[in-house]
């Protein structure tokens, strides 16, 4: 879990830097950074989680309150990594219309962290 959102936390990051640089070598590098992560580290990461989540919630039968919370949380979650697999496929094919300060905006309020 914890490589799954550090990867949706830095993705969006990736994707500001990416739209404010200017040259194509940089472009490119941005281009095998994201989908080295995303690929790599995030899908893995929110797969082994689904699956693990799945297993132990089916095998001790858990119930509650709590739990619709959890589902809730976990389906925002799916929501926000198809977002950055979206916005990937965008950068790759060279179609991106967000700007810089935009995705930073967004990048910060799907960290829940303040400007630096």
């Amino acid at each position: 879990m914890v490589t799954w959102f550090a990867g949706l936390f830095y993705l969006p990051r990736l994707f500001v830097y990416h739209a404010q640089s200017k040259d194509s070598v940089g472009i490119e590098r941005f281009k095998i950074m994201e989908r080295r992560l995303f690929y790599g580290i995030m899908t893995p990461g929110a797969v082994v989680t689904l699956v693990l989540g799945t297993w132990l919630w089916l095998g001790y039968g858990f119930s509650g309150g709590w739990l619709y919370a959890k589902l809730l949380v976990t389906a925002l979650v799916m929501i926000h990594h198809i977002w950055c697999y979206l916005a990937l496929i965008q950068f790759r094919d060279d179609v991106n219309q967000r700007s810089g300060p935009l995705l930073h905006v967004l990048q910060l309020l799907s960290s829940g962290s303040s400007a630096q």
